[in-house]
């Protein structure tokens, strides 16, 4: 990530800064590769969708130049409902923690 790409235009003038949202989606596509990877999850053929969200704390400015560390790891699972939590590093700071759901649904519903 460098300051002139387009995800830093008007977040915020003359102080870039990666957005939030950004930080959660991409602590949220580890964990839906966390539960495609689990063994013997009972995910063939189903797609992870995200449906709960929650006690998101924003700790640390990313900007440009950082390089993201991110964790996300497996609380609880009932049925097809995964119950996670994710954290995202700079520099071994934590920048940013969430907890999330994700349920397993067919392709094409």
């Amino acid at each position: 990530m460098n300051a002139e790409d387009p995800v830093f235009k008007g977040h915020f003038p003359g102080q870039p800064i990666f957005p939030g949202v950004l930080i959660v989606e991409a602590i949220v596509q580890s964990g839906a590769i966390l539960i495609a990877g689990l063994p013997g999850g009972g995910t063939q053929g189903l797609v992870p969708v995200l449906t709960r969200l929650g006690n998101a704390k924003f700790k640390h400015m990313v900007r440009p130049g950082d390089v993201l560390e991110i964790e996300a790891s497996l609380k609880e699972k009932l049925a097809n409902a995964f119950f996670m939590e994710g954290i995202a590093r700079v520099n071994g700071k934590l920048a940013v923690s969430v907890e999330f759901a994700c349920t397993a649904v067919a392709k094409g519903v």
